[in-house]
């Protein structure tokens, strides 16, 4: 079941506050709608209605896909170390089965779920994303954080996309 809330967000611009709904937990296999909103930013973005300002908000937030036996926290970077705990303490080992994971930003949470739909070892992959980082800084070809986006649709090969984001 997905679970949301409404919090007042006051707007980073013109200061104004309003309620914005916030996704405790989405569960992907019961509402595909909302990880679709979630892998484009929509779920995500607040729009002031003073200013029209756009922002993305950052809170915890549970992804969990039953069909793939997954479950991953978000708990942003300037969450409380006691949030990250209780994420582990409440849910870790308490589903069987289930491949569990922690991630701190927006961004590492769509690329999981990328990973996952594409049926990738995300273990793997964070080996593959750190030798190719590590390869791209020695040519000085390199600064940011690199996010798997998917495979080349279009290419006859089994071709991985990535994006690099930086600043």
């Amino acid at each position: 079941m997905s679970v949301h809330e409404k919090i007042e967000v006051t707007c980073p611009s013109c200061k104004a506050v309003q309620l914005f709904t916030i996704w405790n937990s989405i569960n992907a296999t019961e509402s595909p709608p909302l990880k679709t909103r979630l892998l484009n930013g929509d779920l995500t973005m607040f729009r002031c209605e003073a200013c029209g300002e756009s922002t993305h908000i950052d809170y915890p937030l549970l992804y969990h896909d039953m069909s793939r036996h997954l479950m991953i926290w978000l708990v942003p970077l300037d969450a409380a170390d006691k949030d990250v705990n209780s994420c582990i303490e409440r849910y870790l080992g308490a589903i069987p089965m289930h491949r569990c994971r922690l991630v701190r930003s927006r961004n590492a949470l769509i690329e999981k779920i990328l990973i996952f739909d594409e049926e990738v070892d995300d273990r793997v992959m964070e080996f593959y994303k750190m030798i190719v980082q590590e390869a791209l800084q020695e040519r000085g070809e390199f600064k940011g954080t690199l996010f798997f986006e998917g495979r080349n649709k279009e290419s006859k090969e089994k071709e991985m996309v990535f994006t690099c984001i930086s600043g």
